[in-house]
């Protein structure tokens, strides 16, 4: 009885400081390896710079509709997702009115939030 109280013991304390070391040093790698981890802001601003290449460059090759089209994807997620739970959300609020202050003089914008005029 004695043996096996010894190795279940001895099992957990095995667990716990397999755990214990393997969570810590995964932290201390993490902070000497530059670049290792992304900040979610940096990963977001990365983002954002290669959706405005991508239409920088239909711009550029003179295919405005399709840059409209391509930029209006996200206005018209958020307006789906947040403006349109905006409650009492001030910012949210405020964001949706600019959205619909565009719709109402681009037609692909308009369509992409699937907004009617009043």
């Amino acid at each position: 009885m004695k043996n096996i109280v010894r190795m279940i013991v001895c099992a957990l304390l095995g667990v716990a400081l397999g755990w214990y070391l393997g969570f810590t040093r995964l932290g201390m790698q993490s902070k000497r390896e530059p670049g290792f981890h992304m900040s979610r802001e940096e990963t977001d601003a990365s983002n954002a710079v290669l959706d405005g290449m991508h239409g920088i460059l239909m711009t550029e090759a003179g295919d405005k509709t399709a840059a409209m089209t391509f930029f209006a994807k996200p206005i018209g997620y958020y307006y789906r997702t947040y403006g349109s739970k905006a409650g009492k959300n001030r910012e949210r609020l405020e964001m949706r009115a600019e959205i619909e202050r565009l719709a109402s003089s681009n037609a692909v914008v308009a369509a992409e939030i699937g907004w009617k005029p009043k």
